[in-house]
């Protein structure tokens, strides 16, 4: 798997609709967000080590105003014929409109694809019906110099829009989940779950689902 970095927020290679794309309608009532919730324990764990690193650069002297750039490498489930998937085209603005989200509400982080391609992973059964209790089907895919995320059509039945990890020292933790409904509701996952899933990699805790307002804490 080629995973060198580029520092641009698409790849330019054109994308070849085959067919019509039909819109998925989301479920009633919407999907949740599937990550678990910290224990007390591990919530006082992350904020010590949110705090030794505010130390630790306040010691160092580096501007606070900077921003830190983070790839993601994008694995796109597909038919097992390999057609269909998460659109470059969607993906592309997925990022350029998260990146908008962080930038505006000051977090300090911009993101940037990992790779030349996406890795693609062609198979009809996982599209379609992710099972988020069960990732063995992607292990081995991680790339280590990167944050993971996963796009396939459905989770669980439709009954999860996507779901993350809160940081820790493990490739396991830089891993999140996306639903995207066949390319049909891409105001919801590009408003709504990219930037919200990848919140949670960044120990943002929810408030409410999928509310970017005040949707982390």
């Amino acid at each position: 798997m080629n995973r060198t970095f580029t520092a641009i927020l698409c790849w330019l290679v054109p994308v070849i609709l085959s067919a019509p794309l039909l819109a998925q309608s989301l479920p009633n009532p919407l999907p949740q967000c599937g990550t678990e919730d910290l224990t007390p324990l591990q919530k006082r764990a992350l904020v010590q080590q949110g705090n030794l690193a505010l130390e630790r650069k306040r010691a160092s002297g580096a501007a606070f105003n900077t921003i830190a750039y983070v790839p993601i490498r994008p694995h796109i489930f597909r038919r097992s014929d390999g057609t269909g998937g998460f659109t470059l085209a969607n993906l592309n603005q997925a990022m350029a409109i998260t990146n908008n989200y962080y930038l505006l509400n000051g977090y300090g982080i911009q993101f940037y694809f990992a790779g030349t391609t996406p890795d693609y992973i062609d198979n009809d059964r996982l599209l379609n019906n992710f099972l988020y209790d069960d990732e063995s089907s992607v292990n081995g895919r991680d790339a280590t110099n990167a944050m993971n995320q996963y796009y396939v059509n459905q989770i669980a039945n439709n009954t999860v829009g996507g779901y993350a990890y809160y940081p820790e020292n493990s490739i396991h933790s830089t891993r999140s989940f996306i639903a995207t409904y066949d390319n049909g509701q891409m105001n919801y996952v590009t408003n709504s779950t990219i930037p919200h899933e990848l919140g949670h990699s960044f120990n943002l805790r929810r408030l409410s689902v999928f509310n970017l307002q005040i949707g982390y804490t």
